[in-house]
């Protein structure tokens, strides 16, 4: 890779591994292994709290339309 190259991540597929998630495909709110979207360790995003309150607050408003 040449530098000053333009690289581009997805980590939602990243969800759908069935190497690190056993039946990926499946909604399980007991699963251990960490969910990436919020990134992970030292990169961790600091809008997780806020998005913790925020987005059920607007999903709730949504679902009362």
């Amino acid at each position: 890779m040449k530098a000053g190259s333009k690289v581009f991540t997805a980590i939602a597929p990243a969800m759908f591994d069935p190497e690190a998630f056993p039946n990926p495909k499946k909604f399980d709110i007991h699963r251990t292994t960490p969910y990436l979207h919020f990134g992970y360790g030292y990169h961790r995003c600091y809008g997780r709290h806020i998005n913790g309150v925020v987005i059920p607050e607007l999903v709730a408003a949504f679902l009362r339309l």
